[in-house]
């Protein structure tokens, strides 16, 4: 049976494939912003060798994720406000639309108009 330090590595590595392929970049560019060969950066993904916390640090912010998207099930806890997945460039734009508004009421108002789409377009 594999050690829980080992399925880290292994679920690390499936998640660092899965958002590289997601992203439609190759082993090879990943590798190269990362100052490292592809060879190596395979490894990672494979979970044959251990990624530092500073190169998946970095892999995060090539994505655009936070590091926690790599933990995923392992975190044992997870606040209501932290969310792993990957965001399109659509809700990325409607996050920082919602940003952008000072007031709460306004804030408010405009969760409200999304619930209202929500609700209309299951009908």
């Amino acid at each position: 049976m594999k050690s829980t330090k080992q399925d880290l590595y292994t679920q690390i590595g499936n998640k660092i494939k899965e958002l590289r392929t997601a992203k439609k970049a190759t082993q090879e560019s990943v590798a190269e912003k990362l100052g490292i060969t592809s060879q190596q950066f395979y490894k990672y993904e494979i979970a044959k060798d251990k990624i530092s916390l500073e190169k998946l640090n970095t892999i995060a912010k090539m994505f655009d994720v936070g590091i926690e998207y790599f933990l995923g099930d392992l975190l044992k806890t997870k606040s209501k406000n932290q969310d792993s997945t990957i965001l399109s460039e659509e809700e990325k734009e409607l996050v920082a639309l919602y940003r952008k508004i000072s007031k709460k009421r306004f804030q408010a108002l405009w969760m409200e108009i999304g619930n209202d789409i929500l609700t209309s377009s299951k009908k």
